[in-house]
């Protein structure tokens, strides 16, 4: 794990959010799977990353409760614990809300303090009552720091920058950190540019949140696969994982998959000599092709089988993973270690399907010889 100094603390640079927790079969947003979530954090703790991000509303309520009761497992000060006073709720930024709902945090996640606590989601709506000295938000939960039951306090927001710059031209000096949506696809979404640089001015530190937009730049498009390269570094990743990915089963579409040999000529140019590609998927025939993909690229392979789970669950599953390991699908894995080729090969852009239509190509790709 990559840890970065903070005040007195070394922080992981990869936290656990718990907005998204896995769920029972069948059950709400409520229902929580504890088990799942409790071998969750067990990788997590042995990883280094022992940042553990919750909230009130999480899951109805149910993330601080499921967090609280599986980091118990574990010495306190081996964790760091955040949590949030929901004012994305208006109704609960007055005097008598604000105690009652920290005191409840505090019981369901069965602590005596919140290592980080931010206010919650500032935005266009709640900045006004967030900064209203009657509703007297901020004088509590300076009085909480003080007594030692929140060590560091800090915000999230997804407002404007102007909802922003009102909260810190007004509570600035207290603000430990800031919470933005940040992801390394789309520097401009939300406004993130400008949000972080105007925390930047201010000496304020940035915790990035949605750094996948929730998981869903864990399975790139091959547009956005085709991209890589202006967000990263050459040799700057160590490891890299494909996770059934679309299989893109016709052959005049091969050249999409994700595993074909030009996107893992692309993928060379983020790797360090020696990284490595973690790859699986249910689907046989994508397994198979890769196979041959990876050579052809440059890349050892090694860790291969057809059936990862025979001996029983390795490592944490998906959702997805586990939804068709339980009706008996078997789970395909391999990973490719990138070595030295002299000379390196060159990738080869694939025009996508806008790119095409603009040239007035046909819809067709070329096929795999």
């Amino acid at each position: 794990m990559i840890y970065k100094d903070f005040q007195n603390l070394r922080l992981p640079m990869l936290g656990f959010g718990s907005m998204r927790l896995p769920l029972l079969p069948g059950g709400g947003d409520g229902d929580v799977d504890e088990a799942a979530v409790a071998e969750m954090v067990a990788l997590a703790m042995e990883r280094g990353a022992n940042y553990f991000d919750t909230a009130y509303g999480y899951h109805n309520g149910n993330s601080e409760r499921v967090m609280g009761r599986v980091l118990s497992r574990y010495p306190r000060e081996s964790w760091l614990l955040a949590s949030k006073f929901p004012g994305y709720d208006v109704s609960n930024i007055r005097p008598d809300r604000v105690e009652a709902i920290f005191e409840e945090q505090l019981e369901k996640c069965g602590v005596d303090y919140f290592d980080f606590y931010l206010f919650h989601n500032v935005y266009e709506r709640n900045v006004g009552p967030y900064l209203d000295p009657d509703n007297r938000v901020l004088e509590y939960l300076l009085r909480q720091k003080e007594a030692g039951r929140i060590r560091h306090l800090g915000f999230s927001a997804h407002g404007s920058l102007a909802v922003i710059q009102r909260f810190l031209d007004a509570y600035g000096e207290y603000m430990e950190f800031g919470q933005l949506q940040l992801n390394y696809l789309d520097w401009d979404f939300q406004g993130a540019r400008a949000k972080a640089e105007e925390l930047n001015r201010r000496h304020i530190p940035i915790w990035v949140m949605e750094p996948l937009r929730g998981g869903r730049l864990a399975r790139l498009s091959d547009g956005d696969a085709a991209r890589l390269r202006d967000y990263f570094a050459p040799d700057e990743v160590d490891q890299m994982y494909i996770n059934f990915c679309d299989p893109w089963p016709s052959n005049r579409h091969a050249r999409r998959r994700l595993t074909h040999q030009n996107f893992l000529v692309l993928y060379r140019g983020v790797l360090c000599t020696g990284g490595q590609i973690h790859f699986k998927t249910d689907n046989r025939d994508l397994f198979e092709y890769s196979l041959f993909q990876f050579p052809k690229a440059g890349y050892a392979l090694s860790e291969v089988t057809r059936d990862l789970h025979a001996n029983g669950i390795r490592g944490v599953m998906t959702d997805y993973e586990e939804k068709f390991h339980n009706l008996g699908t078997k789970i395909n894995r391999c990973v490719g270690t990138k070595e030295t080729m002299d000379p390196e090969p060159e990738y080869l852009p694939v025009p996508g399907p806008d790119a095409r239509a603009a040239l007035g190509s046909s819809e067709e790709e070329p096929s795999e010889g």
